[in-house]
């Protein structure tokens, strides 16, 4: 049995039986029902015919779906409320340029999407998102209340950016290049890791494992806010490589990468009388000398009596020269019968 509804400006319904057993009422039937449409309808009228199917009632199970735009979303089914714009200045709240619209979660590969887009792959499976461009650069662009923050895009050359945005302009925050060269602050590093800009290193607190071979930390770095220095890992502890600097005052010294030790002091009071006769004082050095000591070297700085000069033939001397220690004393040939007492700075060199 079928059944046909029809809608024009003449409210009308037809119901047409058909049987095998009455083939011939039928064409009459249908003749007469055609002749009915012919003068019911005035030339040239417009109608509406609207077909609602629910199959299985109220769902749809399709081969094939297509549509040339689809909103989805219990509020975005609202056709009044939510009008598709005609033109790309027409009035809408839907833009012109929109295909998909989707109010909720969207899940690939999973029916509990826990995000706007949550992809999951099979166990063991590849889960790829790719992005395709013949020309230009693919982006992915992070925006925070109207305002662009920062954005991700692979560039006309395949190399991968990671911008934030400041002041109108996107500079160069991290690129690593096809190459595999790694940039920060530049978008064309030229080696492994190519930094435009001042470099900081962890400080102690934050770097603390040091043992032997790469995965140990061996040849890490590492800034130590305590001593002030820059150092690194040797493979047994943490060592500065330009040397150990902590005392810079009057007395003080610094180790050198080659290995050489730098010390330097002063002495404040070195007596003298005549014929040579003074006092011999002994000089221990801020820290002892590893392995031996190249030179030790004193200049005496004006105490003569009157403070204003040293005396034309008095001299410093060292001797007794250790790898902790050196004694110095004041030479006055021809002292005039005078005492007194100078001061001494002394600068000693070793390894």
């Amino acid at each position: 049995m079928i059944y046909l509804l029809l809608t024009p400006k003449f409210s009308k319904v037809y119901t047409i039986a058909m049987t095998r057993q009455q083939n011939i009422p039928i064409i009459l039937l249908l003749f007469l029902f055609i002749l009915n449409i012919f003068f019911a309808f005035p030339l040239f009228a417009e109608d509406t015919l609207t077909i609602t199917t629910y199959y299985p009632s109220p769902y749809g199970v399709y081969r094939e779906l297509r549509a040339k735009r689809i909103a989805i979303g219990d509020d975005y089914i609202d056709g009044a409320s939510y009008t598709w714009q005609d033109t790309e200045s027409g009035s809408g709240e839907v833009d012109y340029t929109a295909d998909l619209v989707v109010e909720g979660n969207v899940g690939i590969g999973t029916v509990n999407p826990g995000a706007k887009l949550d992809v999951t792959g099979a166990s063991g499976a590849a889960n790829n998102i790719l992005m395709h461009t013949d020309t230009g650069y693919n982006n992915i662009e992070f925006i925070r209340g109207g305002t662009s923050q920062s954005q991700i895009y692979v560039d006309s050359s395949g190399n991968m950016n990671l911008r934030p945005y400041s002041s109108g302009t996107w500079p160069y925050s991290l690129v690593v290049a096809q190459g595999g060269n790694v940039g920060i602050g530049t978008g064309s590093p030229g080696v492994s890791l190519d930094v435009a800009g001042g470099l900081r290193a962890g400080s102690k607190d934050a770097v603390t494992s040091c043992g032997l071979g790469q995965i140990n930390g061996e040849g890490a770095q590492r800034y130590n806010y305590t001593t002030h220095n820059m150092e690194y890992c040797n493979g047994t502890s943490w060592v500065s490589p330009g040397g150990d600097t902590a005392s810079l005052g009057t007395r003080g010294y610094t180790k050198l990468p080659s290995g050489l030790i730098i010390q330097w002091g002063t002495v404040s009071a070195i007596t003298f009388s005549a014929n040579n006769g003074g006092t011999f004082g002994t000089v221990t050095f801020p820290i002892s000398f590893p392995s031996g000591v190249f030179s030790v070297v004193a200049t005496l700085t004006a105490a003569y009596p009157g403070g204003s000069y040293i005396w034309y033939d008095h001299s410093v001397k060292v001797g007794s020269i250790t790898q902790s220690s050196f004694v110095i004393w004041v030479a006055a040939p021809n002292n005039g019968g005078y005492s007194g007492t100078y001061g001494a700075n002394w600068i000693a060199t070793g390894y």
